[in-house]
């Protein structure tokens, strides 16, 4: 993936999941989400495509939401 298409889709999926920071980091070729809804330990996801970080965040907010009972 190209920068430009990086950060652009950073800022979409920022705009579409209001309770995490999204950054595209050119030097790693990778996305990073950061929770902002604060969890109750640090969340910091990484990586390469957005089906994966999608997968995770939402794996997240499910572990958060619901702990450990799913």
């Amino acid at each position: 993936m190209r920068d430009e298409e990086g950060r652009a889709l950073a800022a979409t999926i920022q705009q579409r999941h209001p309770g995490w920071l999204i950054m595209w980091s050119p030097w790693r070729r990778r996305l990073s989400a950061f929770a902002c809804w604060h969890p109750t330990r640090p969340v910091v996801i990484d990586a390469q495509c957005l089906d994966d970080l999608l997968n995770l965040m939402f794996s997240e907010e499910m572990t958060a939401h619901y702990g450990d009972e799913r």
